[in-house]
């Protein structure tokens, strides 16, 4: 068994670096999420299956992130916490031959790519064998996210601004997260 401190002493300032850059992303996420949550819920548009799926997922940011936090405790790293972006969802209020659904799946696909991304680039950044081995959990979690967040994005687009259909959509999906 290893010495702790000695993987301690292991963690270099360019793994914490990019722990807290990756800290920081799914804070960022948790925050996207936590918008669309409330905005699927609100009056205006009235989906409760959407606003809990958007919430579900927002708690789920607010866990990576927290796991994040406790790997770079354990291994003896410092969080830096940055402020958070304010998202850019404009496409929720713009006019567009898509629905705002639509348009919110795709952006939160793209953005999930981008994870995906980071996470490839922070294994194949470091030398450290145990925080690749931790970053390829993420990386699996991510991947199975884009893959369902791909599913929908088409099931959505199906649905091309049937209200009928929307809200059908809308119903099995409360179904499903409940």
């Amino acid at each position: 068994m290893s010495n702790p401190h000695c993987i301690k002493n292991q963690w270099t300032p360019e793994n914490q670096c990019l722990m807290n850059y990756h800290i920081n992303i799914e804070l960022n996420g948790f925050h996207i999420y936590n918008f669309l949550y409330s905005t699927f819920s609100n009056e205006q548009h009235s989906l409760p299956g959407l606003a809990n799926f958007f919430k579900q997922q927002s708690d789920k940011k607010l866990h990576d992130a927290r796991e994040l936090i406790q790997y770079q405790n354990t291994r003896g790293g410092t969080v830096e916490l940055n402020s958070i972006i304010k998202p850019n969802l404009l496409f929720l209020n713009e006019p567009s031959d898509k629905s705002m659904t639509y348009n919110a799946f795709k952006y939160l696909v793209e953005g999930i790519e981008g994870e995906c991304n980071s996470f490839l680039n922070m294994h194949d950044q470091t030398q450290d064998l145990l925080l690749k081995d931790f970053i390829k959990s993420f990386l699996k979690k991510n991947l199975e996210m884009l893959h369902n967040f791909k599913i929908k994005l088409k099931q959505v687009e199906l649905l091309d601004n049937n209200t009928f259909a929307l809200y059908q959509f809308d119903k099995d999906l409360l179904s499903q997260v409940i």
